[in-house]
């Protein structure tokens, strides 16, 4: 192949030489006048005049200009579709969390997101996919007539079984978005060449077999203009040289023929052909153009299928698209349009009324001997003691005032044990009422104590009257002491005076 084309490489430097030559001729001594050819200066002039600098100029910028506004359109619809469907599920797991913070919430959100991954990946690559992801994938990866090609290439090829299968795979991811990025991206540096190699191929056919100089200066002239728009719009290269190839190898089948072989390689704001809604993309299979006569049924038919250039830019926003149908997205307007922020979860609020389970009855009805403590205090009889010891320390002859005391604390005794045992006796039969029965046991309960609380105050305020009593009748009995022993004592002086006026007469 080197060798095919090494030569074709040296004719076309040369008839660039020559067109070089013939647009600007090396300096040479004037010839004498009336030498010089009328002929010769009418070409030379007729030459000049049907070159046109700008017009490959022109058609690139004209093409690239409709080529940029159609993928625009598209691109605009839903700039950067795949990373806004992305923000809008993560804001979504991120409210799934909130709302129910555990580790089965974390386990679904994780599954979710695999989910999405593996459905990004069928949907770019195809092999191996579910139906609904291959047939989306290949309706943004090829058009209808390579559609129908790569359908019957197994009726193409004679193969086995096993082979025709992995090349049918083999095409197949051929045929993928993923595939249209690649060459997409490759094909803004691979076009200026081919470009290139095209002008070149043009000017030596030119020079060749009858030359037309003026074919040849022009098509040197538009070299700029080629390589330009080739680099916005795109190249298609010929492959016809590896036809001979195909055809003799023998994986065709009888009857089918490979008539001509190219591809077309992609430009900045090259579109592609498709069969999604905008028609923007493609793949390397789509941009494969060839002419296959075949036998379909009988019947000898000619496919021509052209090679569609598709660039970096179509190709990653078809994907983008693509992958946010296949992540969520319903295709319509933005996908942040439809975005919900997370929020954390509302607390519940306090019950009203508490629930009453068996186990709770059973509770409040055993928890009614609580009672017992308001009836066995009798703090009325401890205040009526220090009477009584004050009353006993003050003379022996209020000895009664402790019997009449200690009486009360008995009573108050007796009291609470009778309330202690009515209590017990209705904290042990009260197991089987309903809470009308236990609030009617609980107001009998507090009307008890309530009659206790009063006979012990009514005691108390006897025992102290009863003690004021003895107290009196204490300092009535001390007086009657003191007065009877100042009687005493005056009865005794007046007895000693009367001894002494005795003893004194006697001795006289």
């Amino acid at each position: 192949m080197q060798s095919a084309i090494r030569p074709t490489l040296v004719t076309g430097i040369g008839a660039v030489a020559v067109a070089a030559l013939a647009i600007n001729p090396v300096s040479v001594p004037l010839p004498k006048a009336g030498q010089i050819s009328i002929g010769a200066q009418t070409a030379a002039v007729r030459l000049t005049a049907a070159a046109d600098p700008f017009q490959e100029f022109v058609k690139a910028f004209n093409t690239a200009s409709a080529n940029a506004t159609k993928i625009a359109g598209s691109y605009f619809k839903a700039p950067e579709a795949f990373l806004q469907q992305v923000l809008v599920n993560q804001t979504k797991y991120l409210g799934q969390v909130m709302q129910n913070p555990n580790l089965g919430t974390l386990q679904t959100v994780l599954e979710q997101i695999r989910t999405n991954i593996q459905a990004a990946i069928d949907v770019s690559t195809v092999v191996n996919a579910p139906s609904a992801q291959a047939t989306n994938g290949l309706r943004a990866g090829i058009d209808t007539l390579h559609q129908l090609g790569l359908n019957n290439l197994p009726g193409y090829l004679n193969l086995p079984a096993d082979q025709v299968d992995q090349i049918k795979k083999v095409m197949t991811f051929l045929a993928s978005p993923a595939t249209g990025v690649l060459i997409g991206l490759a094909g803004p540096v691979i076009s200026p060449a081919v470009a290139l190699g095209q002008s070149i191929q043009a000017i030596v056919g030119h020079l060749s077999g009858t030359p037309d100089l003026g074919a040849a200066v022009q098509e040197f002239i538009n070299i700029p203009g080629n390589m330009i728009g080739a680099f916005f719009n795109g190249a298609t290269a010929n492959l016809d040289a590896l036809v001979p190839v195909i055809n003799n190898s023998g994986i065709l089948k009888s009857g089918t023929s490979l008539n001509s072989l190219s591809m077309a390689f992609g430009g900045l704001f090259s579109t592609g052909s498709t069969r999604t809604a905008d028609g923007i993309g493609g793949s390397i299979f789509n941009s494969m153009g060839m002419n296959v006569s075949t036998s379909f049924i009988g019947v000898p038919i000619t496919l021509n299928i052209p090679g569609q250039a598709v660039g970096p830019l179509a190709a990653m926003t078809s994907l983008s698209q693509l992958i946010a149908r296949a992540i969520g997205w319903n295709g319509t307007g933005n996908p942040l349009a439809n975005i919900a922020f997370p929020t954390l979860p509302t607390p519940a609020p306090a019950p009203a009324t508490l629930t009453t389970s068996p186990a709770a009855a059973e509770q409040s009805i055993t928890s009614i001997p609580e009672v017992r403590s308001l009836t066995a205090a009798p703090k009325p009889a401890a205040a009526v003691s220090p009477a009584v010891s004050k009353v006993s320390t003050t003379t022996p002859t209020a000895k009664e005032a402790p019997e009449v005391d200690s009486s009360a604390p008995q009573k108050d005794s007796a009291a609470t044990a009778a309330g202690a045992t009515d209590s017990t006796a209705v904290a042990s039969g009260a197991e089987g009422r309903t809470k009308a029965d236990d609030a009617k046991t609980k107001a009998d309960a507090k009307a008890d104590t309530k009659k206790a609380e009063a006979k012990t105050k009514a005691e108390a305020k006897k025992a102290k009257a009863e003690a004021k009593k003895a107290e009196a009748k204490s300092e009535a009995d001390a007086k009657k002491a003191k007065a009877d022993a100042k009687k005493t004592e005056s009865k005794t002086k007046a007895e000693a005076t009367t001894g002494a006026s005795h003893a004194g007469t006697d001795a006289a």
